[in-house]
């Protein structure tokens, strides 16, 4: 016997074997087994409809995965593009101020104190802004005999800073001579006299000091809360406080054979620019989150998501690294991340709330995203545990998705 479907009134013919009848039935008998509906697809394995529903759905996560990496590289090379920017005004506004000086001081003194005194001051260009300064210094030359043959003088490695240079000895002014780079000192020297050198420069940045002489003393003082000292060896004592500091070094004949020298650095809270890279190096990893959220948000809402909607809801992700950018430029990297995260966390949610179709689940999904951004935040400030923070954070959210995925039933897969 044969059966058929009609393509017309969708009945079964019931054909005899008996030549010249036929039967017509309405319902085919419960054995005979009708065409599936949905054929096998010809790239995609014979799974059952979810398993195959969730495959799809993976791969199109990584397709966006690998896909959202053109903007996030897009949005590098503009912080990037900024950070060069920065650098050609600071170079334009030292050219024009006074760039990072150096002071060689080259004495056959048998004592020198060297007092320096930096006042910092911030210089704007557009919406960059530079760290410069105005050295008030003192220098103390004590002889006991008077000097043998050649010239005592100083070098400063950027003359056009220079305001004002000259000595006292014995009561008397006396202009330094200018020769090149080099500072002469009065030549009226004698033995068992003292000559004091008073030095106003401007500079941009640091200030070096490098000690040519028998014995030495150089400390350094300013208006300014974020120093860093440098040079072969650290100061004898350091005082740093919220808006000042203070250092001192010490040198003798041996250290300065060695072409020992002194820094101090005035340093700028890191540029937004640095920050944004940072930033970016957790970006894949913050999506790879942001989408496994989404899964879980869908699995336990028991709520089909249209993988259009993954995309488009990850793209509030990948905007949030260029308005930190934007918004770091005019209000600083702490309230523009906050800004950002906000904006970003809001937008989620909302979108969220539209297609799960309930609060409660959105409002979940938006307290995991902005713990994500508090976390990222965190690791971020921790520049000396940054590793271990983040590796933390690694084990955490691994063994969330063990807890997550540790009951699903293996019968239903293949």
């Amino acid at each position: 016997m044969l059966y058929c479907i009609s393509s017309q009134k969708y009945r079964n013919f019931f054909i005899n074997p008996e030549p010249g009848k036929v039967k017509i039935m309405e319902t085919p008998p419960p054995y005979v087994n009708l065409p599936s509906s949905q054929p096998e697809s010809r790239f995609l394995p014979a799974f059952p409809p979810p398993a195959q529903r969730w495959l799809v759905k993976i791969i199109i996560i990584a397709i966006a995965l690998l896909l959202f990496q053109l903007p996030l590289y897009m949005i590098g090379e503009v912080s990037l593009e900024r950070s060069k920017n920065l650098s050609q005004v600071e170079t334009q506004i030292a050219d024009s101020w006074g760039k990072s000086q150096e002071l060689s001081i080259v004495s056959s003194a048998d004592n020198v104190a060297v007092s320096a005194e930096l006042s910092p001051e911030i210089r704007y260009r557009g919406i960059y802004h530079v760290l410069v300064y105005t050295a008030a210094m003192q220098l103390d030359f004590s002889y006991s005999k008077a000097p043998a043959g050649g010239k005592e003088y100083l070098t400063l490695s950027d003359m056009n800073g220079v305001q004002s240079a000259y000595a006292e000895i014995s009561g008397e002014k006396i202009p330094l001579a200018v020769d090149g780079n080099n500072l002469v000192l009065p030549e009226k020297i004698t033995a068992n006299s003292k000559c004091r050198v008073i030095l106003n420069f401007r500079g941009s940045q640091s200030v070096k000091f490098v000690p040519k002489t028998e014995n030495s003393t150089i400390t350094v003082s300013g208006a300014w809360g974020t120093p860093f000292f440098g040079g072969a060896f650290l100061p004898v004592s350091r005082s740093v406080k919220s808006n000042s500091f203070r250092a001192e070094w010490k040198f003798n004949k041996f250290t300065a054979l060695k072409g020992n020298f002194a820094k101090v650095a005035l340093l700028l809270p890191a540029s937004p620019y640095l920050q944004c890279e940072r930033l970016m190096k957790y970006a894949t990893f913050f999506l790879i989150v942001f989408f496994c959220t989404m899964l879980f948000s869908e699995i336990i809402t028991k709520t089909a998501v249209h993988p259009l909607q993954y995309i488009v809801a990850a793209a509030a992700p990948v905007l949030f690294y260029l308005m930190v950018l934007a918004f770091s430029e005019h209000i600083g990297f702490t309230a523009g991340y906050v800004v950002s995260a906000a904006t970003a966390v809001l937008m989620v949610s909302c979108y969220f709330r539209m297609f799960l179709g309930r609060m409660l689940p959105a409002l979940l999904s938006g307290v995991v995203f902005a713990a994500s951004y508090l976390i990222n935040f965190v690791i971020l400030r921790m520049e000396d545990y940054s590793l271990l923070a983040g590796t933390i954070v690694l084990a955490i959210l691994l063994a969330v998705i063990m807890v997550l995925t540790g009951k699903i039933n293996r019968k239903e897969m293949p």
